[in-house]
């Protein structure tokens, strides 16, 4: 169940973010134990939804033969680690459509959407912003005290030990 529901996810997101690619119509949502699945075809669609021109259709065969299959399969690895994915399965399993790690590399495409988003976010944020955030951190007393070693008079046990030599 969770599987199905990481993959409807998936695909809701990439819907919302490109309004003019619609994968629900053009493949029916499917769970991840579907033997359909291992034509390719739906995780190339997948990631050219995450990344426009990712995806060289030219080299997209139909999925109709065994030998079809495999070379759609290994272009999808091939596709997901040049975006940057973790990839952790083999061709094989997505011919034999395992549904472990075909939940993987759904989490992995995932997981790289969503940091490609966050670095969005990230660069449209004022710059002002970041500074607050890093003055805060670097300004707080309560940190300054805890990295004192005496307990808070703001000298080390290095400088004291050069202050008692410079005295003697």
């Amino acid at each position: 169940m969770v599987h199905f529901f990481l993959v409807h996810v998936m695909v809701d997101e990439c819907q919302k973010e490109e309004k003019g690619i619609d994968l629900g119509q053009r493949r029916k949502k499917k769970k991840t134990t579907d033997k359909r699945l291992s034509d390719g075809i739906f995780f190339l669609e997948l990631l050219s939804v995450v990344e426009k021109r990712v995806v060289n259709w030219g080299l997209v065969t139909k999925g109709e033969t065994e030998e079809d299959k495999k070379l759609n399969a290994t272009y999808i690895i091939s596709v997901a680690r040049k975006l940057g994915c973790s990839i952790f399965l083999l061709p094989e399993d997505i011919l034999e459509v395992n549904p472990k790690m075909i939940l993987i590399l759904t989490a992995s495409i995932m997981y790289w959407s969503l940091l490609q988003k966050a670095k969005v976010n990230e660069d449209d944020r004022p710059p002002d912003e970041a500074t607050v955030a890093t003055e805060e951190v670097e300004g707080n007393p309560a940190m300054d005290e805890a990295a004192t070693d005496d307990g808070g008079t703001g000298t080390t046990d290095k400088e004291e030990t050069v202050t008692e030599e410079g005295n003697s």
